[in-house]
């Protein structure tokens, strides 16, 4: 019987383990072509605001300059309907990035400033500096994900190797606590397998993993305990 539930515990966690890989590949796909969107808008919308364009004629060009991509367009789309403050203020809130904020923020106050129409090319120092802002993003992005995937290599090791240490001492020691041990800790540890890694589940991931980090080792504590107590008692 125990035997029985140690193959169902398998077959279960296998399932969970290779169904969640495609709807991770989905949302990691999902999330680069957001994070591209937000490039390619932010290095346009530099390009018109250099050439002394308004908030409202930057939204309505790029808006053609979207006209293939269906989220972008409609986004765009919104945003000409609402005066130029508020356009910008509408299309941070869809896809806002730091320096999509400061972008915004510098091309608003510019145009307070100055009530010309069109505005005055903006200065080659400015745009050196927003393009040198919009590369240290970009740099920090793919940062992200190499710090992403090596995490998820090294949880993935940890969950292996304790699933492995706890089917070698349920099979030395059988007894039902050795069995419970198996079969809780390994199921949190393919939950955290299993968890996406984004800012969203980034705290909820992190508990879990202190929990499974926690019970683990109360685990590898008793099954060591349990061990002593039998070979004491083979001496005594």
């Amino acid at each position: 019987m125990k035997f029985n539930t140690i193959i169902l515990c398998f077959i279960v966690w296998a399932i969970a383990g290779l169904l969640s890989i495609p709807v991770a590949f989905v949302r990691h796909m999902q999330e680069k072509r957001e994070h591209d969107q937000k490039a390619i808008y932010l290095r346009q919308f530099l390009l018109l605001a250099e050439k002394g364009k308004t908030s409202g004629g930057i939204v309505k060009e790029l808006y053609y300059f979207f006209i293939n991509d269906r989220y972008m367009r409609k986004l765009m789309l919104k945003a000409m309907k609402l005066p130029d403050v508020k356009a910008l203020d509408y299309i941070y809130s869809k896809m806002g990035c730091e320096p999509m904020k400061i972008l915004h923020g510098f091309l608003i106050k510019r145009e307070g400033q100055n009530r010309k129409k069109p505005l005055p090319e903006i200065p080659s120092d400015i745009i050196h500096y927003f393009n040198d802002l919009i590369e240290q993003w970009e740099d920090e992005y793919l940062e992200l994900q190499r710090h992403r995937r090596n995490k998820k290599v090294k949880t993935t090791c940890e969950v292996l190797i304790f699933m492995a240490l706890n089917y070698y001492l349920y099979t030395w020691l059988k007894t039902e606590i050795s069995l419970w041990i198996f079969a809780i800790v390994n199921t949190i540890g393919v939950i955290i397998f299993i968890l996406p890694a984004n800012k969203k589940t980034h705290s909820i991931s992190g508990g879990i993993h202190g929990l499974y980090q926690l019970v683990s080792g109360m685990g590898l504590i008793i099954n060591i305990f349990t061990v002593v107590a039998g070979w004491l008692g083979q001496v005594a």
